[in-house]
């Protein structure tokens, strides 16, 4: 059987001591953040991921479309968490799967690798998510070549990743 002790110690806690929510700022530590700020604004600043819209822009209007294709790719802001850059990132992928023809698509898909597969088939699937006037049967075009070079296997890996474009 159970035995009251009718003790009141457990009252004597300050339960606030504990609380995750409950920041107290050091000072030396705030010098510490404060100086390492002011170094990040001295160093140069690290070029933003993505796609460099102005290049790819350069090449589809010399119509090399195949280097574009391969610029838009490049540099993909998967790990940023930022999403007007991701958002910055498909308009210029779409823009370029938008400005192939039917009969090149396959050619361009052939000259990707498994990752470049996976991460085109994820502007597409991102494409679907927002369809602007005609880009549903251009993407479904896309799609159906990289299915064939890719394989189930990629649409696997792109709907289950957890880091998106």
């Amino acid at each position: 059987m159970a035995r009251n002790t009718l003790s009141s110690r457990f009252r004597k806690v300050d339960v606030d001591e504990f609380d995750e929510n409950k920041f107290v700022d050091e000072p030396e530590a705030a010098a510490k953040a404060a100086a390492k700020a002011e170094e990040q604004e001295h160093e140069e600043e690290e070029p933003e991921p993505g796609p460099d819209p102005s290049e790819v822009d350069g090449l589809l209007r010399q119509g090399d479309m195949l280097r574009a294709f391969q610029a838009a790719l490049r540099n993909s802001p998967v790990n940023t968490k930022n999403p007007a850059v991701k958002e910055r990132a498909q308009g210029v992928v779409l823009r370029v799967l938008t400005n192939f023809k039917s009969s090149e698509i396959e050619q361009a898909v052939q000259s990707l690798d498994s990752d470049g597969i996976d991460l085109l088939m994820k502007y597409i699937y991102k494409g679907f998510e927002k369809p602007t006037e005609n880009s549903s049967a251009v993407l479904l075009q896309w799609h159906e070549k990289a299915l064939a070079v890719g394989g189930l296997g990629s649409i696997i890996r792109v709907l289950t990743a957890r880091k998106t474009v």
